[in-house]
């Protein structure tokens, strides 16, 4: 008998057909059958009372806006994913079905499965936010299988770093010497302290810096750190200061949170763009973020298009139920 005519290849070859089969029979049957889950209604009341809360204070108008079209936004992508069926099987809301559902049985003995219809039959699913928040972000790593974004060219990563300057800009960086005189030790003496010490630093040319001035627990030699750093570690107005100062010379003093501070400056690179090769991966990162983003945002305009007229907004005042069309437009 040839292999081809072995029954169980074509046992085999049967079972294989009726499983592709089926979930092509579901995933027609899911996609132009969806459930009429009726309009999207979204109470403002509630939205306000919710995020007044948070922010200790009421929304502004263009915060309001915001807030509606992401609620819209989101409850449209919610419903897609339940048109699609992506809830079924989906391991992550099956175990929250589970844990809820066994959280409120009286039966220990029930088995996972058991627990899991039953709270479909009893709808735990539905209006749960932890089952919508993990449907809508399916929904957004979908949008980028349905139009996967290109990978961009050596060209393309060049342009978004120029696009995007400030985010990806090496900041200036200076590396600097000092000597400390401590606020809490010359508390009467202080600025004088500095004064004659600075006078003599420069006559001598700075011999033995390292061992005047008092005890510094951060250090006395710093390098290639920005304003950022600095900041962190001396203040603000130091880190300016210091920044201004010229390269090579003693000179200050220069006023921190602990006391004064001989700075001299022994390196300062300036600002710059930095090459490809060393961000190569973190700018094609965001760009293809950027481009799986307008992804989404193509689907999501898709579905606003669809749900025309169906999507309203409830007001507490006399506006009452408004179109969520209308709304916007004003």
């Amino acid at each position: 008998m040839r292999w081809y005519q072995r029954p169980l290849l074509h046992f085999l070859l049967g079972g294989l057909f009726l499983f592709v089969a089926e979930q092509i029979w579901w995933d027609v049957s899911v996609r132009e059958a969806p459930v009429d889950r009726g309009p999207i209604v979204i109470d403002v009341e509630t939205l306000r009372a919710r995020q007044s809360e948070g922010l200790g204070r009421p929304l502004l108008r263009d915060e309001e806006m915001g807030l509606l079209r992401q609620e819209i936004d989101t409850e449209l992508l919610y419903r897609d994913a339940l048109d699609r069926g992506l809830d079924v099987g989906d391991r992550a809301v099956r175990g929250w079905l589970i844990r809820k559902m066994r959280f409120v049985s009286d039966d220990p003995d029930l088995t996972d499965e058991q627990l899991y219809q039953q709270a479909l039959q009893l709808r735990l699913d539905q209006g749960d936010q932890v089952v919508r928040r993990s449907l809508v972000e399916k929904m957004r790593l979908l949008a980028g299988l349905l139009t996967p974004p290109a990978e961009p060219t050596d060209t393309e990563l060049l342009e978004f770093i120029q696009e995007q300057g400030d985010l990806f800009r090496e900041p200036a960086r200076l590396s600097l010497e000092h000597v400390f005189l401590s606020r809490d030790r010359r508390p009467d003496s202080l600025s004088e302290d500095a004064l004659n010490l600075l006078g003599a630093i420069q006559e001598d040319g700075g011999l033995a810096w390292e061992k005047r001035g008092d005890p510094f627990p951060l250090g006395r030699d710093f390098k290639a750190r920005s304003r950022r750093q600095l900041a962190s570690s001396f203040g603000a107005n130091f880190a300016e200061e210091v920044f201004a100062l010229p390269m090579g010379a003693w000179a200050g003093p220069v006023t921190s949170a602990y006391g004064e501070h001989l700075v001299r400056v022994s390196d300062l690179r300036a600002a710059h763009m930095p090459a490809l090769v060393r961000v190569r991966n973190l700018v094609r990162h965001r760009l293809l973020s950027e481009r799986r983003e307008a992804s989404l945002q193509l689907l999501v305009e898709g579905l606003r298009e669809a749900s025309r007229g169906e999507v309203f907004v409830d007001y507490p005042d006399e506006r009452g139920r408004m179109e969520a069309d209308v709304v916007f437009q004003d």
